[in-house]
């Protein structure tokens, strides 16, 4: 793959499950440690949909932490304006990343952690609902229930990546630069 710049502008691409496009945007680069990939969205910065339509563009800035051997990936942002969420986090399948373009497939379920609240788990039902009529495969249900739960521990406990002074403050320096 080669070394990336630091600041080097990637592709984050994300998939729903069964092949279409949920998101595309283009972010910062910031490290590729081990199986860490982390990426700088920058407020304001243009996101596209399904067949590459404009959605709202990112509300403020956010580091985003890809794995390539999780099950999940973290959007944190140190302040958000309209839903205070420290971080929202997509169960998914572990990230791929080419040296250009960082892509993920979404699983459904999303935890985020509130600025004064405890874990929230979003769209069970959906999940629930895909298993239904979708006949998802019981794996693919323990794949989502899995890191959720790794998730709701890790986050209740405040363990990394869930330590918030230390994502704040590599925000801070990343708004810098």
């Amino acid at each position: 793959m080669g070394d990336i710049a630091r600041g080097s502008t990637i592709r984050v691409l994300s998939i729903r499950y069964g092949g279409a496009q949920r998101d595309l945007y283009e972010a910062q680069f910031v490290d590729h440690v081990g199986s860490v990939v982390r990426v700088y969205v920058p407020a304001r910065s243009p996101m596209y949909g399904h067949d590459n339509c404009l959605l709202e563009p990112a509300e403020v800035s956010a580091i985003e932490i890809y794995f390539t051997d999780r099950s999940y990936n973290i959007i944190d942002r140190a302040e958000r304006k309209t839903c205070n969420n420290y971080w929202y986090i997509n169960v998914a399948k572990p990230a791929k990343f080419d040296g250009t373009t960082l892509s993920w497939v979404d699983l459904g379920i999303d935890v985020s952690l509130p600025v004064d609240g405890p874990l929230v788990v979003h769209n069970e039902d959906e999940l629930e609902l895909n298993t239904d009529q979708k006949n998802y495969l019981r794996d693919l249900v323990d794949r989502v229930l899995q890191p959720r739960d790794e998730i709701l521990r890790l986050g209740r406990l405040g363990k990394s990546p869930f330590d918030r002074e230390r994502q704040i403050e590599k925000l801070r320096e990343l708004e810098r630069l």
